[in-house]
């Protein structure tokens, strides 16, 4: 048995991990891309859909994780679902 199985933790990481790299990852892009393209219509274009794919992508990803399914009560839970 494995320490991840024996003390119950969880597989993937927590979503304020994951929800932090999105933000960080997500400025560090736009920022190089608008540092190398500032003025071309080409660079705001792929700035703005670079920007929308990683707000929607990115939450998605955050939030996609078993720790935010509902459906079933866990162990700590008494099955109120408060």
């Amino acid at each position: 048995m494995s320490t991840r199985e024996k003390y119950g933790l969880p597989r993937r990481n927590p979503i304020w991990l994951r929800a932090a790299i999105v933000i960080v990852g997500g400025a560090v892009a736009l920022t190089l891309l608008w540092l190398v393209m500032p003025h071309t219509p080409v660079g705001v274009a792929i700035d703005a859909i670079l920007t929308l794919v990683i707000v929607f992508g990115g939450v998605f990803w955050a939030l996609s994780g078993r720790d935010t399914d509902t459906s079933e009560p866990g162990r700590a839970d008494a099955g109120g679902g408060r």
